[in-house]
């Protein structure tokens, strides 16, 4: 994957990564339902790469409680642990 591939340079890509993201986390939006996998992914890379917590990073977050109530229990499990995970890579 590119984010895992560039590691601390990849907030150079934050401008583009971070509105696909939001897209494919986004419940009102159609295509959420075949982009959801990947954009978790992709969160998660970018969340484990990030040197530090932007606003726009901290933005993404915003989506979660309405994420919560579509996703399945599986996907909810894991989106927990990238968040817990992230958060605490980010934190120090």
């Amino acid at each position: 994957m590119v984010m895992q591939s560039l590691r601390e340079s990849s907030a150079d890509l934050h401008s583009i990564v971070i509105p696909v993201i939001r897209l494919s986390t986004d419940v009102q939006q159609d295509a959420h339902v075949y982009l959801l996998e990947d954009g978790l992914s992709l969160w998660k890379a970018t969340l484990h790469h990030a040197k530090q917590a932007t606003p726009e990073i901290l933005e993404l977050f915003v989506a979660i409680p309405s994420l919560f109530g579509k996703l399945s229990s599986s996907t909810r499990t894991r989106a927990i642990m990238m968040i817990h995970t992230s958060s605490k890579h980010l934190i120090g």
